[in-house]
């Protein structure tokens, strides 16, 4: 008869506890909206990068959450859940997004080295390749080129046929 008892009131606090999880309530959806715009502004800090994009969706989210909420009854339930819907998903695609670094910015310590950009067509450097005929510009300090030294004469060949000098 006891383990009668245990099952019966088991039963009992399943049916209560899935009577709570029935239909949404306005708190719920506020709450829903307010934890995932959180999110957002936790993506937002990592990802500063994307800052501006995530400041402009986080405001069409904030005006319409603003319409939903000056709804009424199950009118509002429901829009404040789309409202709330929409920022999850915006949530979810920032944070699978990578993160892009901010332009000048620091990598944490730890982190793996930035890959070099590719290089572009051309030079070995990946600039574009001077043309053959142009001349190089610029001397070791960054000056202006020496003018090119013409080609000293080939030494005169010894007299005397041997070789040696004429001894």
């Amino acid at each position: 008869m006891r383990r009668w008892s245990v099952v019966f009131y088991l039963i009992v606090a399943l049916f209560l506890a899935l009577a709570g999880c029935g239909k949404a309530t306005r708190e719920s959806a506020e709450s829903r909206y307010k934890s995932a715009r959180d999110k957002i502004n936790v993506a937002a800090a990592k990802n500063p990068g994307m800052k501006a994009t995530i400041d402009a969706q986080l405001i069409v989210l904030d005006k319409d959450f603003e319409v939903a909420k000056a709804k009424t009854g199950d009118e509002a339930i429901g829009a404040i859940a789309d409202v709330a819907r929409r920022a999850e998903d915006f949530e979810k695609n920032i944070t699978a997004a990578p993160a892009a670094p901010a332009p000048g910015a620091v990598p944490p310590a730890g982190a793996p080295p930035a890959a070099p950009p590719a290089p572009a067509p051309g030079g070995k450097l990946g600039g574009a390749a001077p043309p053959p005929e142009a001349p190089a510009v610029g001397g070791k300090l960054g000056g202006a080129a020496p003018p090119p030294v013409a080609p000293a004469p080939a030494p005169a060949a010894p007299q005397g046929g041997s070789g040696f000098g004429g001894q």
